[in-house]
């Protein structure tokens, strides 16, 4: 099995939560001017604090590091749109700049990731509060922490996100619509077709009369 094959469903479900941030950047004309970079370059400080006052021990470790290689080529990112310094306009055809896109090519590789990371850190907390409720369980102290350090990686890929909107992914077919219509083709398929039953027909009315 090819390695491509072997991530095609990660591929599949990035391009999907993409397609949830591009609903939420066309509900926000996020694609007008510096406008995103704007708003990401906001999550991606929000990175840094949440995973600042985090004190998981897992990460507290190397969270230097961490930071740099997560949310440093992101920030840079960030303040090169800002400041209009994506693009580079030779006269004739707009190109990104190089450093851009080593940006673009990180984020792209490491975005699902650091949100699927995120995801699971803050539902740690969420199931030991359900837990809580009706069980009446302690909640573990570094559930607490560890959403707080969730957060902020759900921020930063936020960030990632936001950058990539892209309104194309908007007029293809949603999944679920596309599985609905393959499993009502399947059922149609399946379904038995009525047999023809062929008609006799007479030449004149005497023919049928001589039949009875």
């Amino acid at each position: 099995m090819s390695l491509e094959l072997l991530l095609k469903p990660l591929k599949w479900t990035d391009e999907q939560v993409l397609r949830q941030y591009t609903k939420v950047g066309e509900r926000f004309n996020l694609s007008e001017g510096v406008k995103k970079y704007a708003v990401a370059l906001g999550f991606s400080i929000c990175h840094l604090y949440f995973s600042n006052i985090s004190e998981n021990e897992l990460f507290k470790q190397n969270d230097f590091s961490l930071r740099i290689c997560l949310n440093g080529p992101d920030f840079n990112y960030n303040f090169m749109g800002l400041i209009g310094r994506v693009d580079v306009d030779d006269s004739m055809i707009k190109t990104i700049r190089q450093e851009v896109y080593v940006f673009q090519k990180y984020n792209r590789a490491i975005r699902f990731p650091v949100f699927a990371t995120g995801v699971g850190l803050v539902s740690k907390l969420g199931v030991d509060l359900f837990h809580y409720v009706v069980n009446g369980e302690p909640i573990d102290p570094s559930s607490w922490s560890s959403a707080e350090y969730g957060i902020g990686l759900l921020a930063l890929a936020s960030s990632m996100y936001i950058k990539e909107i892209d309104p194309k992914l908007l007029d293809k077919k949603p999944f679920w619509k596309s599985a609905y219509e393959w499993i009502k083709e399947r059922i149609a398929s399946l379904s038995p077709k009525p047999v023809p039953v062929p008609v006799q027909t007479y030449a004149s009315l005497d023919d049928s009369v001589d039949l009875l």
